[in-house]
């Protein structure tokens, strides 16, 4: 009896640790993705801005709002989407494959601009 106890504890420790971390990583992932976008962005001559991600882990899937990636040197805005959504399948995991299921996005706006030499 004693070790059924102990191992109850056990479990529901460590099921309240993994549900812990599954939310603080959730509720922190959008702040992680924006500096790592920003930085990212900096490093190849854009500055690349959103005001919401949102992850999802029981209907897995990515969810962006206001999408920005501006060009550093010109300040030309090169794309802008007001929302991005992303939805996958846990299905593929066993195999490392990751299926996208489906990929919605409204209200995009990309601009194209014609230097005299070549396209941007």
């Amino acid at each position: 009896m004693r070790v059924i106890k102990y191992l109850a504890f056990v479990f529901i420790g460590l099921s309240t640790a993994l549900a812990g971390g599954v939310w603080y990583a959730q509720s922190h992932a959008s702040e992680w993705a924006k500096k790592y976008a920003q930085e990212f962005g900096q490093s190849i001559g854009y500055v690349i801005d959103f005001n919401e991600l949102k992850v999802g882990i029981r209907k897995l899937g990515v969810s962006l709002s206001e999408l920005k990636i501006t060009e550093i040197a010109n300040q030309h805005q090169l794309i802008n989407v007001k929302d991005l959504q992303v939805s996958a399948s846990w299905g593929g995991l066993i195999q490392k494959k990751i299926t996208i299921d489906s990929i919605q996005i409204n209200q995009a706006h990309v601009l194209g601009v014609k230097y005299p030499v070549d396209w941007n």
